[in-house]
């Protein structure tokens, strides 16, 4: 049995926007209908995005069997799923908010 966790075309797009996402920070999180296709397609993402030079936030969502976790309004219906979003969400624009230059440095150059 062969499990393909990332498919051939974001491969293709990872490795085609390579220089574009160098030493860019970057949030894994994913959905899957399954229990674990999420899982596994992260794992797979994460080492192609630290192959293509991003720095890839620590953490991950992994959204399991997404058909029943969305409320009819499209949010998600799981508190603990939505902290776990919110967290990493935070944790990149820290990382964002980290690299970036100071707006007195952007004006002198």
């Amino acid at each position: 049995m062969r499990v393909l966790a990332i498919s051939g075309s974001l491969r293709r797009a990872s490795y085609n926007t390579a220089l574009l996402m160098r030493n860019k920070p970057v949030a894994v999180i994913g959905a899957s209908t399954g229990e674990f296709g999420a899982v596994w397609g992260q794992a797979e993402l994460r080492k192609v995005l630290a192959a293509v030079g991003a720095r890839v936030v620590d953490g991950e969502v992994a959204i399991g069997h997404v058909m029943n976790r969305f409320d009819e309004d499209g949010r998600l219906s799981d508190p603990n799923l939505e902290e776990e979003m919110r967290e990493i969400i935070r944790d990149l624009l820290a990382e964002v908010d980290d690299r970036s230059p100071e707006p007195d440095t952007l004006a002198a150059a």
